[in-house]
């Protein structure tokens, strides 16, 4: 994940804790693969394996699949790396 996608999962996780946490998980959205993987950095192969291997949820709509926004965010937010200072 580069830095930049970094700070908008911070912003984006940020946002999402003062939301209700009632709210379902389509309740944000939906993106399309592209833009999916452009948020994780990620290509649209390395997206479709991480959806069938089950790590993000996804929703048909007719063939196409389609991510919950929030399914995204709290995949990064899982993965991400906090380094502890050295001294």
């Amino acid at each position: 994940m580069n830095s930049s996608t970094a700070t908008g999962v911070r912003r984006l996780s940020a946002a999402r804790s003062k939301r209700d946490h009632e709210t379902p998980l389509c309740g944000d959205g939906l993106v399309t693969i592209v833009e999916g993987a452009r948020f994780l950095g990620v290509s649209k192969t390395t997206l479709y394996d991480m959806l069938g291997r089950g790590e993000i949820a996804y929703s048909r709509v007719g063939h196409l699949k389609r991510i919950p926004r929030r399914a995204l965010i709290e995949y990064a937010e899982k993965h991400l790396v906090r380094h502890r200072d050295a001294s």
